[in-house]
């Protein structure tokens, strides 16, 4: 027994052996099954390494490095960028731009973070007020943690902090800067992605308040869009469209549709809002900016500003509002998500823009989401908007796009599930939509007359 033991034994380590040699083989000869079997897969943090200094120029890569799993978030790399730089240097530790102050124009600047645990989705993010590329608020970094890819990117416009309003409003600034930028810098993100990342399934945009007034909202109906579908979060109907519907909540001190009243309330705080240093009058018209504040008294200024009418203004001036409308015919899914008590961008741009959409023929393409108690979510108009809402957002978008799933109702927290206008039967009417959610009285309890 012993014997044929031995032999036993002695036959097993032979066929051990042949097969150990013919791994070795199939291995040196470029077998794919032994390559596939013998090689891991690299990590997000091997493909940042691998970076070419052709790459970095390519993609104006600034600096990177790998982040380890800490402070709640999951391992991953970061990516410091800019597009059209312009001579432009950065904090590489903080991500902010430094040197302003020497700058003739203002770069698109993005930071990029890809987990290592990538899903193969991208979410570009044009941050809301005077936030920069350094913006990362909670919700992103939930999406990291789920897989997603998370990108910040925005062009300060001037009077931004750091971008002294009389030095950068001239040329060559532009207000086709913000549409063009943005264009362009998320084709870079996504190509940067693709060429050392690997293919991702979807790229989406996602704007939150400014972010949309001056970005995602002007893309929309864009058809060589990098991104695959659209979230524009308490956004309205245009930079223009914004300011006139502020003006007339000043003439009757009331918000229109809802009957609220308007968040200012003297006539220096109404200047500020009109003709300020951003999102106002001078953002395409620095000339009438200054003839407001020329005046003597703050309700002389006031009057100015009120009086406001850019058809009567120059040709270029009309230009540089046209830039920043926003279009109708969009081209991929987009998700509007709005609060009924905003003071800040009022519901009524909201509709405008969805029935301009549905005019269009591509009612199709919008999912919008009336919530009747959630206000504009910002420091101006409190409460924040729950992370929740804007998570669940982004997972009903992918769903969308990937798969075709129907969006149904988003989670806002403490405001509740919500379904969209088109789930509620009132997909071509965005004002039927707006009146039912209401029952048909604004906030004072009186009858809404375009609910009539």
């Amino acid at each position: 027994m012993a014997q044929r033991g031995s032999a036993f034994l002695d036959k097993f380590l032979v066929f051990l052996f042949a097969v150990a040699v013919a791994g070795v083989f199939f291995a040196f000869s470029g077998s794919s099954v032994a390559q596939e079997t013998s090689i891991s897969s690299p990590t997000m943090c091997d493909r940042l390494n691998s970076i070419t200094e052709e790459q970095k120029e390519q993609f104006g890569i600034v600096s990177s490095s790998c982040k380890a799993n800490a402070s709640g978030l999951v391992a991953h790399v970061f990516i410091l960028g800019c597009h059209d730089c312009a001579g432009a240097t950065y904090n590489t530790t903080s991500g902010a731009l430094v040197n302003t102050s020497e700058l003739n124009k203002i770069p698109t600047s993005y930071i990029l973070r890809i987990p290592e645990n990538w899903n193969g989705r991208v979410v570009v993010v044009i941050p809301p007020g005077n936030f920069v590329q350094t913006f990362f608020f909670p919700f992103m970094g939930t999406l990291l943690n789920e897989g997603y890819a998370v990108a910040a990117m925005n062009h300060p416009e001037p009077g931004f902090p750091g971008f002294p309003y009389e030095d950068f409003i001239n040329p060559p600034y532009s207000t086709k800067d913000f549409r063009n930028g943005y264009l362009a810098t998320g084709h870079l993100i996504k190509d940067l992605v693709t060429d050392v990342f690997g293919e991702s399934v979807g790229t989406y945009g996602f704007g939150i308040s400014t972010g949309v007034l001056q970005g995602t909202g002007i893309l929309g109906d864009e058809g060589g869009t990098p991104f695959d579908g659209y979230i524009l979060g308490v956004g309205g109907n245009g930079l223009l469209n914004q300011l006139m519907s502020v003006v007339e909540s000043y003439k009757t001190n009331r918000t229109p549709l809802t009957n609220l009243t308007p968040l200012q309330t003297t006539a220096a705080q109404r200047v500020t809002i009109l003709a300020g240093a951003v999102r106002g009058i001078g953002t395409a018209d620095p000339e009438y900016k200054a003839f407001v504040l020329n005046g003597s008294t703050d309700e002389e200024r006031l009057e100015r500003a009120l009086a406001y009418n850019a058809s009567d203004r120059p040709k270029e001036v009309q230009r540089a509002w046209a830039a920043l409308e926003f279009g109708s015919d969009i081209k991929k899914p987009t998700i509007f998500v709005k609060g009924l008590r905003d003071r800040v961008v009022y519901p009524g741009n909201a509709l405008s823009h969805s029935e301009g959409i549905v005019d269009a023929g591509k009612s199709g393409l919008l999912r919008l989401y009336l919530f009747r108690n959630m206000t504009h979510g910002s420091a101006l108009d409190s409460p924040l908007s729950p992370d929740i809402l804007w998570v669940d957002a982004v997972h009903k978008l992918d769903a969308w796009v990937q798969n075709g799933t129907e969006p149904g109702s988003i989670n806002a927290g403490p405001f509740g599930l919500q379904p969209s206008c088109t789930t509620m039967g009132f997909g071509t009417d965005p004002l039927a939509c707006f009146c039912d959610i209401m029952g048909g009285v604004d906030f004072g309890g009186y009858p809404i007359p375009e609910c009539g």
